[in-house]
This record gives structure tokens, C-alpha cells and sequence, in this order.
């Protein structure tokens, strides 16, 4: 009987990794990004030293129409991660005060749940200038302070 239960325990997680090795699709979702205390010029975020890049809230866009969720949220800064949340609209501020002026990078990874699908991950991410004082920001190219942004997403079904 003690082998039968251990064949048994030793069984289990060969049936959970064999479960999800045939699920190749990743869910037609979108995310969008609700950001303050950015101005975006082109395609570069620029934000004056000091301030705080508030991102209020990450969505998803579901094109599934059966049901899509955000799971989390964590955030990169220069590929460091400063932190994570599990509670919508998912967002959190980044204070510039002692970040360096200049070129710097903004990534978002998004745990996503969407029915009849893997979990996956969404990746975001966006360039950020940091620069001395307002004059600093291009006038010229498509300008949007406070802006909505719709990012393309690479989904990956490895979820972690």
C-alpha cells in the first residue's frame, strides 16, 4: 500500500506539467498604461527632475470577449526592479528626485489570466528622459502631457 501512495505522489507532478504542455495560445489582449507627471513627445516619456511619475493605472484591453484579468504588476527602472502590486488599477509612483538626468527605461510585467487560455505575461515598456526643468522638453513632434498610453504587448505563455 506505502508503494502504491508513494508511485502515486511521485506521479502528480508529471500529470500537472503534462496538463498545460499542449496550450500554445496566448489571449488577443492589450494593455494601456494611465500616466501623470509625464509629457509625451514622439514615442519618450519626459519628466522633470524632481517630480513623480505616477503611473495611475494599467488596463487591459480584452479582445477574447469570454473574460480577461490583470493578475500583478511589477515594475523595472534600468532593468532594477523597484516593487510589485497585486491590488487594481495596479499603479505606483516613482519618485525622480535622485534619479540621474537623461536616457532611462520604464518596464511593466503583467501577470495575465484570460479564460479558456494559459496564464501569460504582458511586458510594457516605454523610454523615459529625465530632464532638468520644463523648458528641457521638445516643443515640436506629437505632444501629450499626462498621457493614455496603448502599448503593444508581447505575451509570453511561460508565466512565472
Amino acid at each position: 500500500m506505502k508503494k502504491l501512495l508513494y508511485l502515486l505522489i511521485l506521479a502528480l507532478p508529471l500529470v500537472v506539467m503534462n496538463s498545460c504542455d499542449d496550450d500554445d495560445d496566448v489571449p488577443n489582449v492589450s494593455l494601456s498604461a494611465t500616466i501623470d507627471g509625464a509629457t509625451r513627445v514622439d514615442n519618450t516619456l519626459y519628466v522633470v527632475s524632481g517630480e513623480t511619475l505616477d503611473i495611475e493605472s494599467i488596463n487591459i484591453i480584452d479582445n477574447t470577449k469570454k473574460g480577461a484579468v490583470i493578475g500583478s504588476a511589477s515594475y523595472f527602472w534600468d532593468y532594477y526592479r523597484l516593487g510589485g502590486t497585486i491590488v487594481a488599477p495596479y499603479g505606483m509612483e516613482i519618485d525622480t528626485d535622485d534619479i540621474p538626468l537623461g536616457n532611462h527605461l520604464l518596464q511593466i510585467k503583467v501577470s495575465i489570466y484570460a479564460v479558456d487560455y494559459s496564464p501569460c505575461i504582458g511586458y510594457m515598456e516605454y523610454p523615459v528622459k529625465i530632464v532638468a526643468s520644463e523648458d528641457d522638453i521638445p516643443t515640436d513632434g506629437e505632444i501629450e502631457p499626462s498621457p493614455t498610453l496603448n502599448l503593444v504587448v508581447t505575451t509570453d505563455d511561460d508565466a512565472d
